[in-house]
């Protein structure tokens, strides 16, 4: 009588879908998950990088299959930003690098708008030049907030 047994080994990385909204705000409390396929060892990487490169190390609690935890983005900029996670499975295997952007909104920070404006004629008083400048659907980018209050100051003109 003959004996033998069939070894199959796992060669492959859990696949991981991230559950979380596309924006966030300063202050919020931002439930998010991560959930893989198989179950995870407690090594993983999990971290934020914002608009300005600053990346954040973000800890969070496994359940088996799933990693959960506050999304965290206090000292970090507005403006958009990227969650990184990889995960590794029970003997090692490694997930894909799994990067997803969402916004960061509020606080104190740098964040360039753009306005596109129609037909709005900006009166050289205001932009102190020697002639008017006018604008047909043109984007206007602020800066700060004294460009802001130079587009303000225009709309409640009434220039058109």
């Amino acid at each position: 009588m003959s004996s033998y047994f069939e070894l199959e080994l796992d060669t492959t990385g859990p696949n991981i879908e991230l559950n979380m909204p596309s924006y966030v705000s300063f202050g919020d409390n931002t439930w998010i998950s991560i959930v893989a396929t198989e179950d995870l060892l407690i090594n993983y990487d999990l971290y934020l990088i914002d608009n300005q490169g600053v990346r954040k190390d973000l800890i969070f609690e496994l359940n088996d299959n799933t990693l959960e935890g506050y999304l965290d983005v206090t000292g970090l900029t507005s403006g958009i930003a990227e969650v990184n996670v990889q995960v590794y499975d029970e003997v090692m295997n490694s997930s894909e690098l799994l990067k997803k952007p969402f916004m960061i909104y509020g606080g104190n920070s740098n964040v360039e708008i753009i306005l596109f404006v129609d037909s709005v004629g900006i009166d050289n008083d205001i932009w102190n030049q020697g002639t008017s400048m006018n604008i047909d659907t043109q984007p206007i980018l602020i800066r700060d907030i004294e460009d802001l209050k130079v587009v303000i100051r225009t709309v409640q003109m009434g220039v058109e």
